[in-house]
C-alpha cells in the first residue's frame, strides 16, 4: 500500500482552524493497548462492511445477467467496475489489518512504529495508512513509519519543533 494514507485536506483544515485551540503542555497518555486494540476493530468492522457489499453487489450483477437488452450491458458493466473498486478497497483494509501485527506497546521517547505523538496542534498514532479516527473522544491520525509524515517525525523527540505543510507544531509527549 506505498505511503499509506497521505494526510489529506481535513487534517490541514484541522490543524489551521485550531491554530489558536493549541494543546496545553498536559500530560495526555492514553492506554496504547486499548488505542491499538480500537484501530483494530475500526479497521475489522471495514472489512466487514466491504465483505457485504461485495457479496450484494455480486448478486446484484448476477441478477443482470439474468436479463438482456443494453441498458441491462451498461448495469452490467458498471456493476463491475463498483466490483474491481470494491475489491481493491478490501485488499487494502486486509493489508492494514495484516500490519497492525508490527504496532508494538512498549514505551518510547523517540519516533518510530507504535509511538503515540502528541503535538499542540494533533495526536499521531505510528501505526497504518488508517488516517483520522476517534479514541475517547479525541481525533487521532493513524499513519505510518514510510508516509512522508511518518518520515518527517522518525527521530524527534519531545520538544523537538516542526512545520509541516506549512503548519508549526511543537511535540509534547511520545510514548
Amino acid at each position: 500500500m506505498g505511503y499509506g494514507v497521505i494526510l489529506n485536506k481535513n487534517w490541514i483544515n484541522y490543524c489551521s482552524t485550531t491554530r489558536h485551540m493549541e494543546v496545553s503542555e498536559s500530560s495526555e497518555i492514553y492506554d496504547k493497548k486499548e488505542l491499538r486494540n480500537h484501530l483494530l476493530d475500526l479497521i475489522i468492522s471495514k472489512q466487514n462492511l466491504l465483505e457485504r457489499y461485495m457479496k450484494t453487489t455480486k448478486e446484484a450483477n448476477i441478477e443482470t445477467k439474468r436479463s438482456g437488452g443494453t441498458t441491462w450491458e451498461t448495469q452490467r458493466e458498471h456493476l463491475a467496475q463498483e466490483l474491481i473498486r470494491v475489491d481493491l478497497a478490501l485488499y487494502n483494509v486486509k493489508n492494514l489489518r495484516h500490519n497492525m501485527r508490527l504496532v508494538q506497546y512498549r514505551e518510547m521517547d523517540t519516533v518510530t512504529i507504535g509511538s503515540v505523538i502528541i503535538t499542540n496542534k494533533a495526536r499521531f498514532y505510528i501505526s497504518v495508512g488508517y488516517g483520522e479516527f476517534f479514541f475517547q473522544g479525541t481525533r487521532f491520525y493513524a499513519i505510518t513509519a514510510e508516509s512522508p509524515l511518518g518520515k518527517f517525525l522518525k527521530g524527534k523527540k519531545p520538544g523537538d519543533e516542526f512545520v509541516f505543510f506549512g503548519i508549526s507544531q511543537k511535540i509534547l509527549s511520545i510514548y
